[in-house]
């Protein structure tokens, strides 16, 4: 009872060899997904905001359109309950945000969007079937953190030597 045969022997063997090449694979993917993500975040920049009505409420369900007029760039959200939208993962450079909702004329505003940076903008929109442009001027200016940042703007970051890699 207490022996092994030697067939038993060799199918433990090749049992944990497979459990550790699985490990191993397992923590590869893993830090592999971690850096990729990781550098995604240090070469863009993201736009952040509040959309509320003439009364000071805030407008859940607003449509905020971002698109970057150079590239052709574009995306979508819509603001939650607390009329709060957030664009991600945007490469850096100049954005011309459009923020609608039926019964309330549309909003629209350019913003500079830099490197490792969360742009601020809030939005008011005026109850009425009229189409107006109003312009929206957002400072990238946060009061209630500090930080040592430097502004890396589209063009430095299209100048980047990459030392070899081609895309």
């Amino acid at each position: 009872m207490g022996f092994m045969r030697m067939s038993d022997t060799k199918i433990s063997f090749r049992l944990l060899r497979s459990a550790l090449m699985a490990a191993v694979l397992v923590c590869l993917l893993t830090s592999a997904t971690t850096l990729v993500f990781a550098q995604s975040q240090a070469s863009t920049g993201q736009i952040s905001g509040v959309v509320r009505d003439s009364a000071n409420a805030v407008i859940n369900g607003a449509s905020v359109k971002v698109t970057n007029p150079a590239t052709g760039f574009t995306q979508t959200l819509t603001t939650n309950e607390d009329g709060l939208f957030r664009a991600v993962l945007l490469p850096p450079g100049s954005y011309t945000v459009e923020i609608t909702k039926q019964g309330f004329s549309a909003a629209t505003s350019t913003v500079e969007v830099g490197v490792a940076r969360t742009t601020d903008l809030s939005a008011t929109l005026s109850v009425g079937g009229k189409k107006e442009e109003v312009t929206v001027t957002a400072e990238g200016v946060e009061v209630s953190r500090s930080e040592n940042t430097a502004y890396v703007g589209a063009n430095i970051v299209a100048n980047i030597p990459l030392n070899g890699a081609k895309f």
